[in-house]
């Protein structure tokens, strides 16, 4: 049986249209499909929708307070009972055939123990896509990962986005996910230690699309989580051969992935931008990188406008060579 593990805060409305989606695939692709709702005390109609949708086995709890993001999810995976936790937003779809994909890699022989794909993203007016695809698969068919260092690489870079994460209950490590509730991503590393001791499967298609949603429960600090993050690393290659050189590697991509943040405080306010640039500056591996104090100058002088048109010279050039 697959569990479907939805930790939920006062989205009602969205919640009503995560479970259809998950109504709809158990029925096409024919799955037993358990689906527990960790409610972080919404108080609002949240119960109402959860134990009233017809044709779902929904297990529903709710906290006596609201205790954070990061424990509710973790909450949610522990009172799963499926071989599988699969891991969705209440306000993001499973994509049509999303199951059928998921079941197949399930029953794999060695079964991995983690399971993802890419996600396509859509906005809230009538589901509209945006044609952006997340964590895009470009070798056109299911890929396998080994356990140890390559899955881990893998999952690592993916796992920042908690919808379409999928891995087996009995390698989930709650405790460990609860030593890092202040990085707000335990998936990450719920993931990792599943990847890293039974390999991870990733799908050719995407199985989960995800709402563009400007409003959260929760914010970032200063940092952008980026110390938390790390110590997951850290946590998750301790002691490996291949430890070192997977950490190097995802820092480096990490550092670089900045770009989006530093561009979007730059354009909201030079206040804004200095903030973060404070923030991710008190992180020993941004203040040691190179890359990362030529963009800060970068947006500092240039400013989002003048970034801009450098990226777009940058882009031209490469054309006219390719040419």
């Amino acid at each position: 049986m697959l569990s479907i593990a939805i930790p939920t805060y006062r989205r009602p409305q969205y919640l009503a249209e995560a479970l259809e989606s998950v109504a709809r695939e158990a029925a096409n692709a024919g799955v037993a499909v358990e689906v527990v709702v960790q409610d972080n005390a919404s108080g609002d109609s949240t119960e109402a929708v959860a134990t009233g949708f017809p044709g779902l086995s929904v297990s529903y709890a709710c906290n006596e307070d609201n205790l954070g993001p990061s424990e509710n999810i973790v909450r949610a995976c522990e009172r799963c009972t499926g071989d599988y936790i699969f891991l969705l937003g209440d306000d993001d779809l499973l994509e049509p055939g999303s199951l059928a994909r998921v079941n197949k890699l399930n029953n794999a022989d060695p079964k991995p123990g983690t399971i993802s794909g890419p996600v396509t993203h859509f906005v809230d007016e009538a589901n509209s896509p945006t044609g952006v695809v997340s964590f895009q698969n470009v070798s056109g068919s299911d890929q396998v990962f080994e356990p140890g260092g390559p899955s881990v690489e893998h999952i690592f870079l993916r796992a920042t986005m908690l919808s379409g994460l999928i891995f087996r209950r009995d390698l989930l490590d709650a405790e460990g996910a609860r030593k890092h509730a202040d990085s707000l991503y335990p998936q990450i590393y719920l993931a990792g230690v599943a990847g890293k001791q039974a390999g991870v499967a990733y799908t050719d298609a995407p199985i989960v699309s995800v709402r563009d949603n400007p409003f959260a429960e929760w914010s970032y600090s200063g940092d952008y989580m980026a110390r938390g993050v790390f110590r997951i690393l850290d946590d998750l290659t301790e002691g490996a051969e291949w430890g070192p050189g997977v950490k190097k590697r995802i820092t480096k991509r990490r550092v670089r992935s900045t770009y989006n943040a530093l561009y979007t405080s730059r354009q909201s306010s030079f206040g804004a931008y200095a903030k973060t640039v404070r923030g991710l500056w008190s992180v020993r591996q941004y203040r040691r990188s190179p890359y990362f104090w030529a963009m800060t100058a970068a947006f500092g002088i240039l400013g989002v406008r003048g970034i801009g048109m450098l990226r777009r010279v940058v882009r031209m050039r490469a054309s006219n060579r390719v040419g």
